[in-house]
């Protein structure tokens, strides 16, 4: 026979907060929130950059948006320190600009989130 389940005050607790929704609802409340930051940084690149590279594939914007505890502000000033780069003398390599932008960026958002949080992957509010 199988044992059981009781459902305890902390169960529910853990379940359900002040605004009645269940757990499950603010997770997918708060990926829908992320999609929508992934979806301004691409509208933002396209906008910035597109006519220069294409978009990096949502899986690489996903890992710099973890690296800054998702502050879509250091996001925006690197696109834009990315495109100054282009436009400047040296510019970027020309047997593979895309990859050499790519690391450009990377390395600006690195210093960007060192600056402003002291290091990367800084703690997220919950």
């Amino acid at each position: 026979m199988k044992p059981v389940l009781t459902v305890t005050s902390n169960d529910i607790s853990r379940a359900f907060r002040e605004d009645g929704r269940t757990r499950y609802e603010r997770r997918m409340a708060a990926h829908q929130e992320r999609l929508l930051v992934v979806r301004n940084f691409e509208e933002q690149w396209n906008t910035t950059l597109g006519h220069l590279f294409e978009c990096p594939d949502r899986d690489q914007i996903f890992t710099w948006l973890r690296m800054v505890g998702w502050d879509d502000q250091i996001l925006c000033e690197c696109i834009e320190d990315l495109r100054c780069r282009t436009n400047s003398l040296p510019g970027l390599d020309p047997i593979d600009p895309y990859n050499h932008g790519l690391k450009h960026f990377s390395a600006a958002l690195i210093r960007k989130t060192r600056a402003k949080y002291g290091h990367i992957r800084p703690k997220v509010a919950a």
